[in-house]
């Protein structure tokens, strides 16, 4: 019996430790406290921007074309070379048998000339005449009256006026036809004399020549492109958006970031949007004029980074991975006299690791985020409501 006394007492004492200690360990998991770090809540720039892919283009350009057929006699550029508007001569076309057709052409209203002043000068001689057969008319038609002249001589004297009327009027037609050759002569020179013009041809606007399509010797088209000539100071940034953001793309406002090998080189306005949305591939196209550089790369055909920021605004922020969806909603924790206390937010745009957040309750209480307050950014998914934190330096 005094064994199973001992035995009893031993039950009771271990019973007893092992109740005390797990009080003991209910009092640690209620007082535990959860180590964090913190960062601000602070106003931020966000944008909402497409990036995309663009080229650049010289905005002023031109493919200057011979004027007229024939043998390209000589070519005065190369590519590389500076040329100024309306100065620098590019090219020459089959000259030498324009000015044959001009010193031609001259000789042609030299002749003209000269047939006129013959035809003018028969006129006269015909007016002339009939004057005289008027005056010869007009004394027989008296005499025949007075009985002093036979009907067969007034018949005579009459038929010759009226052959003298006519030949008048024949007369006056050649004059015309003699005017209207040497207006055609002259018309004929001026287009020889313009056609030896454009066989020179020279600089339309100031640039580069970029492209040479025809070397001398060559024969040379009407309207065929012989040159390139770019204006290498404007510079066009060239992309193509998704339809989707057609509305969102304002001429004069919305702003392009212009980057060229991972450099940026500046930021400019739209400065033109397509009036149509390409209908197969379902996107539309921006330019944005730069300033070329040749240094920064700012040169026709390279390609560039362009970011189109659609929205520029500033909001609060916190670091996007201190943000928690929990049971009662969208929040963050805020250390508040050493407890995590949830602040209800709702998020807006996100940016370089940041997002912007604004206020939104709870569907259990909870605090309003402003500027300046600490909220926690390491440790934080150890948290609940309330618990408490020793916030770490």
């Amino acid at each position: 019996m005094k064994w199973m006394a001992c035995a009893l007492v031993a039950a009771v004492f271990v019973f007893g430790c092992k109740k005390e200690e797990a009080a003991e360990n209910a009092v640690v998991k209620e007082e535990k406290v959860v180590t964090v770090k913190t960062l601000p809540i602070e106003k931020r720039v966000f944008e909402d921007r497409i990036q995309v892919q663009g080229t650049l283009e010289a905005k002023n350009y031109a493919n200057v074309s011979a004027r007229v057929e024939g043998t390209l006699e000589e070519l005065l550029v190369d590519k590389g070379d500076v040329v100024t508007e309306k100065s620098t001569k590019l090219f020459v076309v089959d000259k030498a048998n324009r000015e044959r057709a001009v010193e031609t052409a001259r000789q042609g209203v030299a002749t003209a000339r000269q047939n006129l002043k013959v035809a003018q000068a028969n006129v006269e001689r015909v007016r002339v005449e009939l004057k005289k057969a008027e005056l010869d008319k007009d004394r027989f038609v008296r005499l025949y009256k007075n009985g002093s002249a036979t009907a067969n001589e007034l018949e005579l004297y009459t038929t010759q006026y009226e052959q003298a009327r006519a030949g008048l009027k024949y007369a006056e037609a050649s004059e015309g036809a003699a005017s209207e050759q040497a207006k055609a002569a002259e018309i004929h020179l001026a287009t020889a004399e313009k056609d030896l013009a454009d066989c020179t041809v020279y600089a339309p606007l100031s640039g580069v020549v970029s492209r040479r399509m025809k070397e001398p010797g060559e024969q040379a088209s009407k309207g065929g492109v012989v040159l390139r000539i770019e204006d290498l100071n404007v510079i066009e940034a060239v992309a193509f958006i998704p339809a989707a953001h057609y509305d969102r793309v304002e001429v004069g406002k919305t702003k392009v970031r212009v980057s060229i090998n991972g450099k940026a080189v500046g930021e400019y306005p739209v400065t033109y949007r397509s009036p149509v949305i390409d209908p197969a591939l379902r996107t539309f196209e921006i330019k944005a004029v730069v300033k070329g550089d040749a240094a920064s790369g700012l040169v026709p055909g390279a390609m560039a980074d362009m970011a189109i920021v659609l929205v520029h605004r500033e909001g609060l922020a916190v670091p996007t991975h201190s943000i928690l969806t929990r049971r009662q909603g969208v929040l963050i924790y805020i250390p508040q006299e050493g407890r995590a206390v949830p602040c209800g937010i709702k998020v807006g745009l996100e940016n370089d690791g940041f997002t912007e957040i604004f206020p939104a309750p709870l569907t259990e209480g909870g605090l309003e985020p402003k500027e300046g307050e600490m909220a926690v950014s390491e440790g934080h998914y150890m948290l609940s409501d309330n618990d408490k934190v020793k916030v770490q330096e």
